[in-house]
C-alpha cells in the first residue's frame, strides 16, 4: 500500500483560537492539511501552498514551526503521514475561500471547542493533544 506524505497546519490567532475549516464532501471539521506534490521543494511550501488553496492565506515562511509531530493514519486507499506545523498570528488574518467547492466555511475556535468538533476523528484528537501538551 502506498504512504501519502503530507503536512498539517496549526493556525493560532492572537486570542488563543484554532482556525478550523469544514469540508463540503463529509461536513467534517479539520485543520489546513494536504499532500506534499512534486513541485513542492520542501514541506514548508506545501505548507504555504496548502493554507493558500484552503484558505487564501500565504503564512510567512519563517513564521512556520515544525512542532516535531507526525500523524500516521490508514484509509482503505493508503496509508498515510502527515507533519504538523504551527503559525502563529500576530494579527487578523484576510482568510478568503479558494475552492468553495471543497471547503465550505471556516471559523476560529477554543481549545476546548476544537477538541469536541473533532471528537469524531480518533486520532486527531489525540495528536491535537499532543501538540496543546508541547505547546504550553
Amino acid at each position: 500500500m502506498d504512504v501519502r506524505k503530507g503536512v498539517l497546519l496549526v493556525i493560532k490567532n492572537k486570542d488563543n483560537k484554532y482556525l478550523l475549516l469544514q469540508h463540503t464532501r463529509d461536513e467534517k471539521w479539520g485543520f489546513v492539511s494536504g499532500g506534499i506534490e512534486l513541485d513542492d521543494i520542501d514541506d514548508i511550501a506545501t505548507v504555504i501552498r496548502e493554507s493558500e488553496e484552503e484558505v487564501g492565506f500565504m503564512p510567512e515562511r519563517d513564521k512556520i514551526h515544525d512542532l516535531g509531530i507526525t500523524m500516521e493514519f490508514e484509509t482503505p486507499k493508503y496509508k498515510g503521514e502527515y507533519k504538523w506545523y504551527e503559525y502563529s498570528a500576530d494579527g487578523d488574518l484576510d482568510l478568503h475561500l479558494q475552492h468553495p467547492e471543497e471547503i465550505k466555511t471556516v471559523g476560529w475556535f477554543s481549545e476546548g471547542e476544537v477538541l469536541e468538533i473533532i471528537k469524531d476523528k480518533p486520532l486527531l484528537v489525540e495528536t491535537f493533544k499532543k501538540y496543546v501538551t508541547i505547546e504550553s
